[in-house]
């Protein structure tokens, strides 16, 4: 099988309607943009997650400002705080 991958932001999911492509692989989260655009998932890949990952020596001279980002993603997580 012959791919060619193309980078593409924004609307993706346009560019099968356009013609522009045969297949998307793309991360989702609940597949409503899918549905909306009368695509379909053919397979699944794999799952994804999310990782913070802080250098040592910013995590020490900077905690406070990186302790705020955590607990603000906490926040938006969780709702609530650590």
């Amino acid at each position: 099988m012959r791919a060619e991958c193309i980078k593409l932001n924004g609307a993706i999911e346009l560019a099968a309607n356009l013609g522009f492509c045969n297949n998307i692989v793309d991360l989702v989260n609940t597949g409503n943009t899918l549905k909306e655009n009368n695509l379909q998932e053919i397979i699944k890949i794999n799952d994804v997650s999310s990782q913070l990952i802080v250098n040592k020596i910013a995590y020490k001279t900077t905690n406070d400002i990186i302790c705020m980002i955590i607990n603000n993603f906490r926040k938006v997580l969780y709702g609530k705080d650590s």
